[in-house]
């Protein structure tokens, strides 16, 4: 099926991403991963209650080769060795 409706094809994709975000991410998985993507993922993050977790912000950088690619976190451990 071909929409060619500007209007008719934004509700479309909107309905979709609502369905997208009543599913539970699978990396995230209730808590128990983590998910790549950060607040640009689609999918519900939700503790095992069934609770909303707030998305984390993603950092990113521009690699040698001009790619984006996520920044590292870095701890405290990174400095001392």
């Amino acid at each position: 099926v071909w929409i060619s409706d500007g209007d008719k094809k934004q509700r479309m994709f909107e309905r979709y991403l609502a369905k997208l975000a009543m599913i539970p991410c699978r990396y995230f998985n209730f808590g128990h991963g983590e998910c790549p993507f950060f607040n640009h993922c689609y999918y519900r993050h939700m503790d095992l209650d069934g609770n909303d977790v707030e998305k984390a912000r993603g950092r990113f950088q521009t690699g040698a080769d001009g790619e984006p690619q996520l920044a590292k976190e870095l701890t405290l451990f990174d400095f001392i060795n």
